[in-house]
């Protein structure tokens, strides 16, 4: 409520007053009718005067209220005509003992009662009671000092000379006049208190305006400051916005570099295979043009051995006719067999380098399986499995080319084996066919044995699978009493140099078979690479689209802040604006 909304009140109490007094003098101009012309002029005078100080004429009206009315000539001279000259008359205007109280001096005239006023009727009571919609009678003083007074006065006071018929209508009247003058009295104490209620209240209007208005620049401060709340949380959401979109343009573009990596990485090892593939056939056709070769040379030994076999007939055959000669045969076998037992030796020793490489070879072999375990263990529990990986792989890729390297020089290795191979059967038909040269005999037995020259190189060659049963368990020749070689002795040597071809072909296959297993432990350590990378990039972009959803519900749930205190401000004022409305 503000003062204008007060003083508003305050003229609408007046305003109410008004059209009750307004209310009352109508009443009073229905009620106080008499049948006198006199009479009812001096009523409605009364009237109009106790009117008049009701609404706030103060004296003026209580001199109008006090001013009786002189009766007509008629009645003058029948009052006259009573003998009731000496009767004292109604002064013309009454003495004023207080101006602007509120008070008037009701005309003199005959009263029933001198102690006690007269009550108004029931009808004028209910009447003001309508307009007002009070209880007139409730909690208001009736006896006023100052009305009692007034009315002491107007009882001393003498009656003027009339008719009974005009007495009692005079007394009516000032009865009725001495109720209205209370009324009003009771009117005015009531006016003071609203006046006084109405003081109270523009204060407490003032006071809540001020409150209200303290309220409301709270409620602006809390506004502004949620407005730039809300636009510092929304600059910070747009800025955490556009950093998550550059680290994720980021992230992919640094995606798609390693898939382009990866892939030309795919495709040098899809190139390495097709190379080892390409290779690995040319060996096959190698290695079939070896067993063709060898079955040849097996087919030849077989020849040669039946051939062997009757020219050693022929020589034993000789042997019995040329007894003289058995010595010179005897000296001339010696640096053969002497010969034969140092292969023989040779052999075995090459039968135990060959064991230990295998051993070597199934250690290496157990030391690549853990060293692959350990590289399993070692990709798979690793944090950081990019770079890692990829040395890795190098050192793979690298031991597998040294693996490869081996298996080309195992290879070449087979081929020396095979030409020294030739050369001893070489060798073994010459010494076979010592006797059939006797113009030679005297030179070969005076010369030294000869060797070949590559026989020493044959130790250093591994072997990678054991002679045969027959061939380990055939016993070493020794010199023989006998004047010429017999088929026995000649026989098993062949054998060795067959157990030596296949021998020399298990190793080849062998040799095959490794690096076989090195091509297809490098492909699925490139294959685990390429899957570890994958698993990696998949690691690195759902971590990208985590922190991005991330972002996006921190943004939505400041969003939800902002709305919640627009809200809560809204209700706010909306609380204060009822509050206010309630008050006025």
């Amino acid at each position: 409520m503000n003062p204008q909304g007060a003083s508003s009140g305050g003229g609408g109490w007046s305003n109410m007053l008004k059209s009750a007094l307004s209310q009352v003098e109508t009443h009073l101009d229905r009620y106080l009718e008499v049948p006198a012309d006199g009479a009812a002029a001096g009523a409605k005078g009364g009237a109009r005067g106790t009117v008049a100080n009701s609404r706030g004429g103060g004296a003026r009206g209580v001199r109008e209220a006090a001013r009786p009315t002189a009766p007509a000539p008629a009645e003058a001279s029948s009052v006259g005509g009573a003998g009731n000259s000496a009767a004292p008359t109604i002064p013309a205007e009454a003495k004023e003992e207080k101006q602007g109280s509120g008070a008037v001096a009701a005309p003199a005239g005959p009263l029933t009662s001198t102690n006690a006023v007269a009550a108004p009727p029931d009808d004028v009571d209910s009447d003001l009671a309508d307009a007002f919609a009070l209880d007139l009678s409730a909690d208001q003083p009736k006896d006023d000092p100052y009305i009692q007074s007034e009315l002491k006065k107007l009882r001393q006071a003498g009656a003027p000379a009339a008719p009974e018929a005009m007495r009692a209508t005079i007394g009516e009247y000032a009865r009725r006049i001495e109720a209205l003058l209370l009324e009003g009295q009771q009117w005015s104490a009531k006016e003071l208190r609203l006046s006084t209620s109405i003081k109270k209240l523009r204060a407490d209007n003032r006071a809540l305006e001020r409150a209200a208005q303290k309220r409301l620049a709270e409620v602006e401060a809390l506004k502004k400051l949620a407005e730039t709340e809300s636009a510092k949380r929304l600059a910070e959401g747009e800025s955490l916005k556009r950093l998550a979109e550059g680290e994720y343009s980021r992230r992919l573009a640094d995606a798609d570099a390693r898939r382009h990596a990866l892939e030309r990485e795919l495709a040098a090892a899809a190139d390495a295979r097709d190379a080892a593939e390409r290779q690995a056939a040319a060996q096959r056709v190698r290695v079939d043009e070896l067993q063709q070769r060898v079955m040849a040379a097996e087919d030849e030994a077989r020849d040669r051995e039946a051939a062997a076999l009757a020219r050693v007939r022929a020589l034993n055959a000789q042997a019995r006719a040329d007894a003289p000669a058995a010595v010179d045969v005897l000296h001339h076998t010696q640096p053969l067999l002497r010969q034969i037992e140092d292969l023989h030796a040779r052999i075995t020793h090459l039968r135990h380098a060959a064991a230990r490489a295998d051993a070597d070879w199934a250690a290496r072999l157990r030391d690549a399986a853990r060293d692959a375990d350990h590289l399993r263990a070692r990709l798979a529990d690793a944090d950081a499995a990019a770079a890692a990986a990829r040395a890795d792989a190098e050192l793979l890729r690298a031991a597998a080319e040294a693996r490869a390297a081996e298996v080309l020089a195992a290879a070449k290795q087979n081929a020396d084996l095979l030409l020294r191979l030739d050369a001893l059967e070489l060798q073994l038909e010459e010494a076979c066919s010592v006797p059939d040269r006797p113009e030679s005999r005297e030179t070969a037995a005076s010369a030294p044995p000869a060797t070949s020259p590559e026989l020493p190189d044959l130790a250093s060659v591994p072997d990678r699978s054991p002679l045969p049963r027959d061939a380990r368990l055939s016993p070493a020749p020794s010199p023989s009493p006998s004047p010429s070689p017999s088929p026995a002795s000649q026989h098993p040597s062949t054998k060795i140099l067959a157990a030596q071809i296949t021998a020399l072909k298990a190793q080849l296959q062998s040799a095959l078979r490794q690096k076989n297993d090195y091509a297809a432990s490098q492909v699925a350590m490139s294959l685990e690479l390429d899957r570890l990378r994958a698993a990696d990039h998949a690691a690195e972009l759902l971590e990208l689209r985590r922190r991005h959803e991330t972002a996006l519900e921190m943004l939505g749930e400041k969003t939800e802040q902002v709305l919640e205190l627009r809200a809560d401000i809204a209700e706010i004022k909306a609380a204060y604006r009822q509050q206010l409305q309630g008050l006025l």
